[in-house]
């Protein structure tokens, strides 16, 4: 878990807690930062994005096996066999990372979830975001959605975001960061 004033590594501090009881501890260790458990999950159609995106790795790893056509275990066509694990690998893995993925915007936090084996979570105040983006691909501009980042007041300066939310979030996102200027006091 990182904010955007410390960076705090739940998992490393305390590895075998219960996710509800490490929330409970951020939340007594900073006390000015809100961590919720209850966030907003990606729409199903993030999930064909994602899995329909090329993978370079297997396509090059692919490529590099059929040229070379390693034999394993005397199986002569083991190279597609290869080629077919890492495939699934990856599906699994971007599935994993579209149901591990989840984000929230609320009064004056903004908390974003992500990953696919292991999960980081991200918490930050407005007041110490010092950038915001959204930005679109040709896929996501045909299907509704958006990539969001932000970037954070930090030593060294700290990005996050979430790829593939619906594009009501990223609209609101910028209303939302808009309203920073009511919270930041120029010395």
């Amino acid at each position: 878990m990182s904010s955007g004033e410390d960076t705090l590594e739940i998992n490393s501090l305390y590895p075998f807690l219960p996710v509800k009881r490490a929330y409970k501890m951020v939340s007594e260790i900073l006390p000015s930062y809100e961590v919720t458990t209850k966030m907003t999950r990606l729409p199903r159609k993030s999930l064909w994005v994602r899995l329909f995106k090329p993978s370079w790795i297997w396509i090059i790893a692919t490529a590099v096996l059929f040229y070379f056509k390693p034999s394993i275990l005397k199986v002569e066509q083991a190279w597609w066999i290869l080629s077919a694990v890492l495939f699934i690998l990856i599906a699994v893995s971007r599935l994993l990372d579209f149901c591990n993925t989840r984000y929230i915007l609320n009064d004056q936090f903004i908390q974003f979830k992500t990953g696919s084996l292991t999960t980081s979570l991200f918490v930050t105040k407005r007041d110490k975001i010092i950038e915001v983006k959204v930005t679109r691909n040709i896929v996501q501009q045909m299907v509704g959605l958006a990539s969001i980042g932000t970037i954070n007041r930090a030593k060294p300066v700290h990005h996050a975001g979430v790829d593939d939310v619906p594009l009501e979030l990223a609209a609101s996102l910028y209303q939302w960061y808009m309203k920073r200027r009511n919270e930041i006091k120029v010395e």
